[in-house]
């Protein structure tokens, strides 16, 4: 009996000390938030983008772009803008990772409701396993719903007086450098198909979930990149696309209609596009996107 009153005090201190907590870290996180919206020279320039687009007026935005570096070198905005009229912003990150991608626009479509959002496809094969992937999940849910974790090293620019200029625009990053791809034809068809990641496809549906709930057009795309892509990727994402009704572009398999040559138009031979790639896919994707 007493050991039964002992362990309902112990839960009830317990579930007190966790209520405190949350409520502390609720507290802090808001705080946070309120400081970095009010000044991002203080928040890394990878976190910019989407600071950035929670500021615009609601609803102003036409094309949110999701991804790691292969989308936020492969979309041009003002380009997109001036030829096609898709006021457009980069939401992605250097590794951004599919739970990021989701999350982040989680929080973007609080405040937008995009004609269309964009995901490049490369994160649906990053390398994090079984446990692991989990972890990343929580990680990821954590740091998304408190601010606290978001921006918890934000005492280096405030004790340090360190701050990061803005450098992109709409999230876009400009590549002028030219390094050809030299390794020759890489999208040779094939049986073989490339394997996901744990949890990829389910975050990439989620992700369709909350655009078709708004109403918004959700598309997948693969930006081209030798050094990510082959022909098992294009068997994987198709085939998957297709179970699922959501709408894919792999630019890989159309580099002649996208008029991609890999002399002039990668910046480190094959990885990413530079600016002339970014132009072509930017005018592909805007005729693809507004026929």
């Amino acid at each position: 009996m007493q050991d039964s009153k002992n362990k309902k005090s112990l839960m009830v201190r317990l579930l007190v000390f966790v209520l405190i907590l949350v409520v502390i870290l609720s507290g802090m996180s808001a705080m946070l938030s309120r400081k970095v919206m009010l000044d991002d020279s203080v928040v890394p320039v990878s976190e910019k983008p989407l600071i950035n687009v929670l500021k615009e007026p609601e609803n102003s935005i036409d094309l949110i772009v999701l991804g790691n570096s292969l989308s936020f070198t492969s979309i041009e905005p003002k380009q997109m803008e001036e030829a096609y009229g898709l006021n457009t912003w980069h939401c992605g990150q250097p590794g951004q990772s599919i739970q990021q991608a989701y999350h982040s626009l989680e929080e973007l479509l609080e405040v937008q409701t995009p004609q269309v959002v964009l995901v490049e496809t490369n994160m649906m094969f990053d390398d994090i396993f079984g446990v692991n992937s989990w972890k990343k999940s929580f990680d990821t849910w954590l740091r998304y719903h408190f601010a606290f974790f978001h921006f918890h090293d934000l005492w280096k620019s405030y004790l340090l007086g360190k701050t990061y200029e803005q450098n992109s625009y709409h999230g876009y990053q400009e590549r002028t450098g030219v390094k050809p791809y030299e390794a020759g034809f890489y999208m040779t068809p094939s049986e073989d198909k490339a394997s996901f990641r744990n949890n990829s496809c389910y975050y990439m549906s989620e992700m369709k979930k909350l655009c078709d709930e708004k109403g918004i057009r959700f598309v997948m795309y693969s930006c081209p990149s030798p050094v990510h892509f082959n022909y098992s990727y294009h068997n994987a994402l198709t085939d998957w696309s297709n179970d699922q009704g959501i709408e894919y572009v792999d630019l890989n398999n159309l580099l002649d209609d996208v008029g991609i040559n890999w002399q002039e138009d990668t910046m480190d031979g094959g990885d990413h596009v530079n600016q002339n790639g970014a132009r072509k896919v930017t005018d592909y994707m805007g005729r693809y996107l507004t026929k």
